[in-house]
């Protein structure tokens, strides 16, 4: 899944941002319905911004349905019920809030990790590392045959060959994924 709160997951390249694109584009007949599991998959973006893409897909003639809570928006809706535009509004407000406090433990959770490396107290920031790599007491050990394939792989890339051609020879050959 692509970020809701920054709003990657309705970008041109994302599933939503295509379904959007479709929408403005009439691709998509009026009347249809866009099933969500709750409103603020749609969006974790600043409240405002959250709406604005509800109200777009509606006034597309799209109705938006959220299953966790069994609320159908509309156009009729939004318009002669204003607090399902309330209701709406302040979801968004608290999932882009639960985003945006999840974010800060996040980022004060990692910035302490670096602070323990840096003061000694730990070797590692974390025990995940690239496939190749296995955690071995405070540092990192070589598994030495997924290392030759990340060579080899790099190899056929030099040679000139896809990354389409090079899965395509692995796949042949039976070489399981990293």
């Amino acid at each position: 899944g692509d970020s809701a709160y920054e709003g990657a997951n309705h970008s041109p390249e994302a599933g939503l941002g295509r379904f959007v694109e479709a929408v403005r584009e009439g691709l998509v007949e009026e009347g249809a319905v866009l099933l969500l599991e709750s409103l603020d998959r749609l969006s974790r973006a600043k409240p405002r911004a959250a709406v604005r893409l509800l109200e777009d897909i509606v006034e597309a003639g799209v109705t938006v349905v959220t299953l966790n809570d069994g609320q159908r928006y509309d156009l009729e809706r939004l318009d002669k019920e204003p607090t399902s535009f309330l209701v709406a509004f302040l979801v968004a407000m608290r999932a882009h809030e639960e985003s945006r406090v999840k974010g800060q433990r996040v980022a004060a959770a990692w910035a302490e990790k670096r602070k323990r490396v840096r003061a000694g107290k730990d070797k590692r920031l974390t025990r995940r590392a690239p496939a190749w790599l296995l955690p071995e007491g405070e540092g990192w050990a070589v598994d030495k045959p997924k290392a030759e394939m990340v060579r080899r792989i790099f190899r056929m890339t030099l040679a000139g060959m896809g990354e389409h051609r090079i899965a395509e020879a692995l796949n042949r050959e039976g070489v399981a994924p990293l």
